[in-house]
């Protein structure tokens, strides 16, 4: 007599839980790298606003990337800096496996 039909079933569980746990850490690691990115871009617009500002208060572009020297380590850089008229746009970029692009004006009223 054969043995209960459910025997070549045993296990069956354990595997369904580890794709289940793996499906869950795979979604857990996305989350993460999405408000990775979320807080980099944010951070980048604030250096990027405030590089506006210095060089719309200096009238130059000079005071653009000395705001950047002071923000090391995030892989920032100054990709574009335009000062008219007391008016300054600052674009500050960040490659990588996302870019981040971000651009920033700033004058005497904006």
């Amino acid at each position: 007599m054969k043995g209960d039909p459910s025997e070549g079933e045993r296990g069956s569980g354990t595997v369904i839980a580890l794709a289940l746990i793996g499906a869950l850490l795979a979604i857990g690691a996305a989350l993460a790298v999405a408000a990775g990115e979320l807080t980099a871009k944010s951070y980048a617009q604030g250096v990027a606003d405030i590089s506006a500002l210095a060089a719309a208060q200096v009238g130059t572009c000079t005071a653009a990337p000395q705001v950047l020297a002071h923000n090391p380590g995030r892989g920032l850089e100054l990709a574009r800096c335009e000062v008219r008229a007391g008016y300054a746009q600052v674009e500050v970029r960040r490659a990588g496996l996302f870019e981040i692009r971000v651009v920033s004006r700033a004058g005497p009223q904006w």
